[in-house]
């Protein structure tokens, strides 16, 4: 089990025996009977749980296994791990959403990921503030579309009402599939290399006097900003 599996079922499994991921570290804190606290690393914690597991249903499959082969694995579990492993700010607003902020080159973006289970998909948008003067909204609309002809992993789109810029992106997971941590670590990689490698395109379409064909130039190549 990779270390990414260990602390997914560690958080998960946390929820019957009262096991805790603290906000930064490689440890999981278990409370035993008397209350008291001490720190275990996740697999330490795992081999807890499976001892207890296997005291309560007998031989068998470990409640680990049981719980990793279960397709129970909650994609916005995976997204706070994720975030807490890159000391990322993040909010967890329901069981099915998760928003956090993530710094890049030029700004820090807000991305919020969402879990819909009826359509099994796991929605992503990152979004930055930006406010175009009402003349230059052709070419910004221009510019848009020419940014998600060069994009096959999401699109670009402009909520006018919030003055907002967005990237959007929805993973589907059809059939009960499991989103592994790749996936959605390259998701959120993917949102902010966009933003970053079509910002300065964006100021320029929006406060200078470049058309959208000249100012999507600035973004031809992949940027190299970190996320």
């Amino acid at each position: 089990m990779d270390r990414f599996g260990v602390k997914r079922a560690a958080l998960k499994l946390s929820q019957k025996y009262c096991f805790t991921a603290p906000a930064h570290g490689p440890t999981i804190s278990c409370k035993g009977q008397a209350e008291n606290l001490w720190p275990l690393r996740a697999e330490q914690a795992l081999a807890v749980v499976n001892q207890r597991g296997a005291e309560e249903r007998g031989a068998g499959m470990s409640l680990s296994e049981d719980f990793l082969s279960s397709g129970e694995i909650h994609p916005i579990d995976i997204v706070e791990t994720l975030a807490t492993d890159q000391d990322w700010d993040f909010d967890r607003v329901t069981d099915d959403q998760i928003a956090m902020a993530v710094e890049g080159q030029w700004r820090t973006y807000s991305l919020t990921l969402a879990w819909s289970a009826p359509e099994e998909t796991l929605r992503l948008i990152s979004t930055f503030e930006f406010d175009p003067p009402a003349e230059k909204l052709p070419v910004v609309l221009d510019l848009i579309n020419r940014a998600n002809d060069m994009v096959w992993s999401g699109a670009f789109t402009w909520w006018a009402e919030q003055r907002m810029m967005v990237w959007r992106y929805g993973l589907v997971l059809a059939g009960h599939q499991i989103a592994t941590p790749e996936q959605i670590d390259r998701m959120i990689g993917q949102a902010v290399a966009a933003s970053e490698r079509f910002y300065p395109a964006f100021q320029l379409a929006a406060w200078g006097d470049d058309s959208a064909e000249r100012a999507i130039r600035v973004a031809m190549a992949e940027a190299y900003g970190r996320a």
